[in-house]
């Protein structure tokens, strides 16, 4: 357990190094796509946090391909959890 909990530990410090990377820090697509791009690394609470963050960050740039992606990946998201009402966005 303690290799699994060390591991975890590592690959958060991994994500959040690499938001705070200065070519990403701001607030700008290349950070929506690294965002996704940690979303789909991650499950569960972390995905959401990650894709989440993506979203909002996305629609307050008006950043559309961003958007778009977000809500593809949290409509397969929750395909996967059988949660078909939150699968399609209302």
């Amino acid at each position: 357990m303690l290799s699994i909990s060390n591991t975890s530990f590592a690959k958060q410090n991994a994500n959040e190094s690499l938001l705070n990377a200065p070519n990403i820090s701001g607030n700008d697509s290349k950070k929506v796509d690294t965002l996704i791009g940690l979303a789909k690394e991650n499950t569960n609470a972390n995905f959401l946090k990650y894709i989440n963050e993506a979203l909002s960050l996305a629609e307050k740039i008006n950043y559309k391909k961003g958007i778009t992606v977000c809500n593809a990946e949290l409509g397969k998201y929750y395909y996967r959890k059988k949660d078909y009402a939150k699968s399609i966005p209302s």
